[in-house]
């Protein structure tokens, strides 16, 4: 992936995967970064705001996890991962 990101380092997929394996390995610093140059690139990327708001959840910021889960679904309305995202969070014990 780092090979994809040196050829093309305006790939917003290629961001948004390397943000993944970085959030799945538990370097969410690495993967907010990563989500937020996605979004910079493609801000209509629902997936890349989805993403970021999962990164935001694992370092308990709820708040700024919800904006992104809001901005996913403004950008696609039926981004279900989203809407399922919003749930748990409303229903989770504070």
């Amino acid at each position: 992936m780092q090979s994809a990101l040196k050829a093309d380092p305006s790939d917003p997929g290629a961001h948004n995967v390397l943000g993944s394996l970085y959030l799945r390995k538990g370097d969410l610093e690495k993967a907010v970064r990563e989500f937020q140059e996605v979004i910079r690139l493609r801000p209509q990327m629902a997936s890349a705001h989805y993403n970021l708001g999962l990164a935001f959840r694992k370092q308990n910021r709820e708040n700024d996890a919800v904006i992104e889960f809001r901005r996913a679904l403004a950008v696609d309305p039926q981004f279900r991962p989203a809407r399922e995202a919003l749930g748990r969070l409303a229903n989770s014990p504070n």
